[in-house]
């Protein structure tokens, strides 16, 4: 086994935890996440499983077994799946950052909002 593969699996290992972590938070009530973004996070951390599956099984069998020469049809194709994994993982980032941008404006003009009512309370306070 090569030493990529190693740290394919050993990130495929961290992933699984990782997953396992947030699965277990989110049944404990300790994570607060709307559903669509668990669910977001759950898709991608598999997706990423996938990917890195992928990688290993392409690096270790196809890359190994000779298919550049014999059969480059399959090569190819599989390569090309495992890229167009990649882009779909970067989508979802982009959709994930999306959503936390959007709560970060949500909370940064709640603030705004409290701030000027305290602001506005204390100058009524004074007259």
């Amino acid at each position: 086994m090569h030493a990529f593969s190693i740290v394919l699996l050993i990130l495929i290992a961290g992933v699984i935890a990782l997953l396992v972590a947030e699965v277990r938070r989110w049944r404990a009530g300790r994570l607060v996440l709307p559903r669509g973004r668990f669910i977001l996070r759950v898709v991608t951390g598999v997706m990423l499983l996938v990917l890195l599956a992928g990688m290993v099984a392409g690096y270790e069998v196809v890359l190994a077994a000779g298919f550049v020469k014999a059969r480059p049809l399959f090569f190819l194709s599989y390569w090309m799946t495992c890229i167009v994994l990649a882009f779909g993982l970067v989508v979802l980032a982009l959709v994930e950052l999306r959503y936390v941008a959007r709560a970060a404006k949500q909370k940064q003009e709640k603030e705004l909002w409290r701030d000027v009512a305290t602001f506005l309370a204390g100058k009524g306070k004074g007259k």
